[in-house]
């Protein structure tokens, strides 16, 4: 039976729940809004496969890298509409046109959370393009793929590092026809600080029907939060004054684990992909305006499935260890603020006015230069 005396052990990715036979295993939010495995002791009986599954406690050896490449999509629209490169978007086109499936993350229909769903036909792409910034659920997405898998369909998942690994411990086998791809994951915010932001912004802006992460109306770099009401009107926040992007980005409101990522080291994944920090310094003639995405490759699998894309690329091999100087979070957790705790405490009683007030602090004078340095690049 599966205990869990710190949390930090724990990503949450629910493959102990997924499982259990016996379904003595509820995903339980704690006061944070994450999710940790609640077992039922009476229903349990010590069977040890929600064990054999996490990926914690399974998380052995060091991750490999065959080649890497900076690419990006030969469609500026794809580009646009992504948060990095626009790879993943030929990654899922190449597998849906050899009649395959394609498992990845896409907000709910109000807006409120993320969730892993399964897509078979090219216009669903979109759904699953671009970053969430809020931890997914995965409910039962690791026996629907294995149904698919079973059944002889090409399976392209992806997904953070440790959800890929749960995924690989949980189908028990390497299978041929799965390709797994992961990205370098800053860490997750929880769903609760998410909802907070939103009912935030929908007091002030109505109801939003979309939201992007990863806008890109001030270009890839200048990235910022885009929400879009129920009237079509839009508001754009750049990353620089985003409460939410700077709680994530001064890591604030990450999950426990995030600080002690183990999958950061074992990585179960074909290929890793990421945005290409630092371009400019590796390759200063790779044209980024609108992104530019990294590319590792883990394994021959992934090597063959990297080349059979790269028509719909613009791709340039790169030595890996320059291509991750920008990318320190590829293998290395980030640091856990001594404020964290308190923060999370303060998410329970504070308005969000008052949270960002207590926790974002806005640089006036560096936002006007930066403001100034982007009418001029225009």
């Amino acid at each position: 039976m599966i205990t869990l005396e710190d949390k930090s052990n724990c990503s949450g990715c629910s493959a102990c729940a997924s499982i259990c036979p016996q379904k003595c295993i509820d995903m339980v939010q704690d006061s944070e809004g994450f999710f940790y495995p609640s077992v039922n002791a009476e229903k349990c009986v010590n069977c040890g496969l929600c064990t054999n599954v996490c990926p914690f406690i399974n998380a052995h050896g060091e991750s490999e890298s065959v080649m890497s490449f900076a690419a990006k999509s030969k469609s500026k629209d794809v580009r646009l509409s992504s948060s990095s490169g626009g790879v993943f978007t030929h990654f899922a086109e190449s597998v849906i046109n050899n009649g395959g499936i394609v498992a990845g993350v896409e907000m709910s229909a109000d807006m409120t959370c993320a969730k892993y769903a399964l897509i078979d036909d090219l216009e669903n792409i979109a759904r699953l393009r671009g970053s969430k910034y809020i931890q997914a659920e995965t409910l039962s997405v690791y026996s629907e793929i294995k149904t698919v898998l079973e059944a002889g369909k090409q399976v392209l998942f992806c997904g953070t590092p440790c959800h890929v690994n749960a995924l690989k411990l949980f189908l028990k086998k390497d299978y041929e026809n799965l390709i797994c791809i992961d990205f370098i994951c800053h860490g997750v915010p929880s769903v609760k600080l998410w909802k907070i932001y939103l009912q935030h912004i929908e007091s002030r802006f109505g109801k939003t029907v979309s939201v992007s992460f990863r806008c890109k109306k001030q270009g890839w770099t200048n990235y910022g939060v885009n929400f879009v009401n129920n009237r079509g009107k839009q508001r754009y926040f750049p990353k620089q004054t985003d409460p939410y992007m700077q709680l994530f980005l001064k890591n604030y409101s990450l999950r426990p684990s995030c600080y002690e990522c183990k999958a950061k080291k074992t990585r179960y994944s074909d290929i890793t992909i990421a945005d290409f920090w630092g371009i400019r310094n590796v390759l200063p003639d790779f044209e980024e305006e609108d992104g530019a995405s990294l590319v590792i490759v883990h394994t021959k699998k992934g090597g063959d499935f990297y080349e059979s894309v790269k028509s719909s690329l613009v791709s340039q091999t790169v030595d890996t260890n320059l291509a991750l100087k920008k990318n320190s979070v590829y293998d290395t957790s980030v640091k856990k603020p001594k404020e964290r705790d308190s923060f999370y405490c303060d998410v329970n009683n504070l308005s969000f006015d008052k949270l960002r007030k207590k926790y974002v602090k806005i640089n006036l004078s560096s936002e006007v230069k930066r403001r100034i340095r982007l009418l001029l690049h225009k």
